[in-house]
């Protein structure tokens, strides 16, 4: 009897020990695949030169970019980078961090100059890895503007499995086109 438990703990303890050390190659597995900011600009946006900015909206723009994004409060804080060329503005940029389930991710949202999404990329996602929104999935955001209906189960698929990252993902863009229009109001002032 002695025998035959000490092999099925050894078992379990190191099939504990392949789970955690898979769990951790997992996480780890995204560090390097993850674009950083500036390369994510240059993947969004084909402009040989950019400047980040950084917006404080006041209480009204907050307010505004709000009731756009049908979310109940909008940071303070927009940070986009401002693309151009020779030929003149390329599009925004947008960094948005927020929260999946209980962990963050950050998203770049590129918008072209008329506020038409352009593209959405992953820079950070510290939820488990099967859940993290593919390039593929979030390309049905291309096109949308402020004035769509961006909702899932609507005109947004969900993420079979992932429903949290697909809500976090689609409040981001709507979040973003809204924030977007707001500075853009500022300028017809």
């Amino acid at each position: 009897m002695k025998t035959l438990i000490r092999p099925i703990w050894h078992w379990a303890t190191s099939f504990k020990a392949v789970l955690l050390v898979s769990g951790l190659t997992a996480v780890s597995s995204l560090a390097g695949k993850l674009p950083g900011a500036d390369e994510a600009v240059r993947q969004l946006l084909s402009g040989n030169s950019y400047k980040r900015e950084t917006h404080l909206l006041s209480e009204a723009e907050q307010t505004a970019a709000a009731a756009s994004s049908s979310q109940e409060s909008v940071s303070g804080l927009a940070t986009r980078y401002v693309v151009s060329n020779a030929d003149g503005l390329v599009g925004y940029a947008y960094l948005d961090k927020h929260r999946v389930r209980t962990l963050p991710q950050t998203l770049m949202v590129a918008v072209d100059p008329s506020g038409r999404l352009l593209g959405i990329k992953v820079l950070a996602f510290h939820e488990p890895a099967e859940y993290m929104a593919r390039d593929g999935w979030m390309e049905q955001f291309a096109g949308k503007t402020v004035e769509d209906e961006l909702r899932l189960k609507k005109n947004i698929d969900g993420i079979t499995g992932a429903t949290l990252t697909s809500r976090a993902v689609t409040q981001c863009a709507r979040r973003v086109l809204a924030v977007h229009q707001v500075l853009e109001n500022r300028g017809n002032e």
